[in-house]
């Protein structure tokens, strides 16, 4: 009788991306340290080195040798981020008075960070320049999100000048 041992080590899954998130409608590159001499079945059913993960959820691969022996690794959960789309928040009509300036915002939400299409940043701006702006949101993954767009004018009102037609009286009384 001939005993054979077959040695095979827990498979190690890895990312390829950095982590196992992707963003809404994309994917993340997921492999197997591979072993040489042993087959891999994943759970979606693959059987290579490297599986493309499309949906969110828990992802594990099973190494087996020619003789039967196999080992499953551990589960990963791969997340899909898809960012919370921004709201510009303003107050009245969006019209910037002469030497003034007219305020926007976006309700702030944990672990985002928030671009405005005048690359400035954070979640308030305060206008004095008319135009159309948007703002970008960014979630922890590196996930963005675009706003829709504000148009903004620029009044064209100006200072009142006062002129008099000659000598301006004003009587006590009048």
């Amino acid at each position: 009788i001939q005993v054979i041992e077959s040695i095979i080590t827990k498979p190690q899954i890895v990312s390829g991306g950095g982590g196992f998130y992707f963003c809404g409608g994309d994917s993340v590159m997921v492999y197997v340290s591979d072993q040489p001499g042993l087959q891999y079945q994943w759970s979606t059913g693959g059987s290579d080195t490297s599986l493309v993960a499309k949906n969110p959820g828990w992802y594990y691969v099973v190494s087996s040798d020619t003789n039967g022996c196999s080992k499953s690794s551990d589960s990963v959960f791969v997340i899909e981020s898809i960012p919370v789309i921004p709201q510009i928040n303003f107050s009245g009509t969006p019209v910037i008075c002469p030497y003034d300036s007219f305020p926007i915002s976006v309700s702030s939400l944990a672990g985002y960070t928030y671009t405005w299409s005048n690359n400035f940043t954070g979640d308030s701006l305060f206008l004095q320049a008319g135009g159309e702006y948007y703002l970008y949101a960014t979630d922890s993954f590196g996930c963005v999100a675009l706003s829709d767009t504000i148009t903004v004018e620029k009044s064209q009102l100006t200072q009142p000048v006062l002129y008099s037609a000659g000598v301006a009286a004003l009587c006590y009384g009048d």
